[in-house]
């Protein structure tokens, strides 16, 4: 069973390193219950690097495989949005579906950890995002 946790919002840089943790904590364990041997996928912005490494060491403590690391950061999103074609866009490799399908078929339980600000895409070209989407999601039918 693949078990899906999104955590929204802005990541608070004057809280505790002890709140951190336990949230960390609390995301693996309750949150997507990673099982022993069990591999985790984070989807996270290059930005919250630090807090990706307590929730890794959480689900490592609990007994995951592996964790799989999917960095983002939004101004290169917005760059290749702006600057890359549509055809490049949309050709989405096959190493991404294998990639995704391994992940699948290991029974992994994946993470996003969304701390981007809101609109940050509101100037590129839409229909580009939708394209990208669109493609995306026919090249990872029946795993996603």
């Amino acid at each position: 069973m693949t078990n899906y946790l999104k955590i929204k919002g802005e990541l608070i840089m004057s809280a505790s390193k002890k709140m951190y943790q336990k949230l960390a904590k609390l995301a693996v364990v309750r949150g997507v219950n990673v099982q022993p041997n069990q591999p985790l996928v984070i989807t996270a912005s290059v930005r919250d690097y630090e807090f990706v490494r307590m929730v890794a060491k959480e689900a490592y403590a609990v007994g995951a495989r592996e964790v799989i690391m999917n960095w983002t950061d939004t101004e290169l999103g917005k760059l290749n949005y702006t600057y890359q074609s549509e055809e490049t866009l949309t050709d989405i490799p096959d190493w991404k579906y294998d990639m995704v399908k391994r992940e699948h078929d290991l029974g992994a339980c994946y993470l996003r950890i969304n701390s981007d600000m809101p609109g940050a895409l509101k100037d590129v070209d839409q229909s580009k995002v939708r394209a990208y989407q669109m493609a995306y999601s026919k090249k990872m039918k029946g795993l996603t």
